[in-house]
């Protein structure tokens, strides 16, 4: 999980400000493009180096036409728009990923009869799209970035993990005696695996606002509760710390929805 991101929840990626590394501005850390899926190194550097050049985006039209000349297709913005890189242009996120073939075609006619693009960019109609909800983003964010950037699916299941006044995993972790303790998060990963004596375990990776953490669930909880394990689910889940000789790790000891 990023320590670093903008106070005030929005995306830390910009198109119209990110560089070509990690900076610093007044709200936080802004990410550079490139830590974006499928925007590598040099097409983050065309992204910058076209803005740089000729000034700012000042449309999604614009930007459509600006990075359609420098090579960059339909996947690459719609990555951008999924990771929130173009929230800046001030239209929800499914409409503007609704809305690229639409621009992109935009673009192609508008240079085919010679439009002057800010003059005529008032023709350009979006689609109709029913904007994400906070949660959808959430996940497309994880998607592009490996990371819940502008929140967290916990925080929208808070009044019902709250029952159990659960440690964050940021404490939880801290711990550094074998006590118990109950800990709320998503399960980002369920991997499950077979014994030497053909009984199924498995490891949850589970995730909240301050980090993620490793839970090992051994057979004999695992049969009580592997019909409630899914990837994605919030669960409340009291863990045990089991320090090893060699290595320390967390048990799951019960677990509730």
């Amino acid at each position: 999980m990023p320590k670093l991101k903008n106070e005030d929840g929005k995306s830390i990626h910009s198109i119209q400000t990110s560089g070509y590394e990690f900076t610093t501005e007044r709200e936080g850390i802004r990410f550079p493009l490139q830590s974006i899926t499928g925007i590598g190194k040099q097409v983050a550097h065309r992204i910058v180096d076209e803005r740089m050049i000729n000034g700012s985006y000042y449309t999604f039209v614009d930007f459509c036409r600006r990075v359609k000349s420098i090579g960059l297709n339909r996947k690459t913005i719609a990555n951008l728009v999924k990771a929130g890189a173009m929230d800046a242009f001030e239209w929800n996120r499914s409409t503007l990923l609704q809305s690229i073939d639409r621009a992109l075609e935009f673009v192609d006619f508008a240079e085919d009869i010679g439009t002057l693009f800010h003059s005529g960019e008032g023709d350009f109609r979006f689609a109709d799209a029913v904007p994400f909800t906070k949660l959808e983003e959430l996940e497309y964010e994880r998607e592009m970035t490996g990371f819940y950037l502008s929140g967290h699916p916990l925080s929208h299941y808070a009044h019902v993990a709250s029952v159990r006044h659960p440690k964050t995993i940021l404490q939880v972790l801290a711990l550094e005696v074998a006590n118990s303790a109950w800990v709320a998060g998503r399960a980002d990963v369920v991997t499950t695996i077979r014994t030497k004596n053909g009984q199924t375990m498995a490891f949850l990776q589970l995730s909240d606002e301050t980090g993620e953490m490793e839970i090992v669930i051994f057979p004999e909880v695992y049969r009580h509760v592997y019909d409630a394990f899914m990837k994605g689910n919030i669960y409340s889940s009291k863990v045990k710390l089991n320090k090893g000789a060699n290595k320390s790790r967390f048990l799951l000891v019960k677990c509730s929805i």
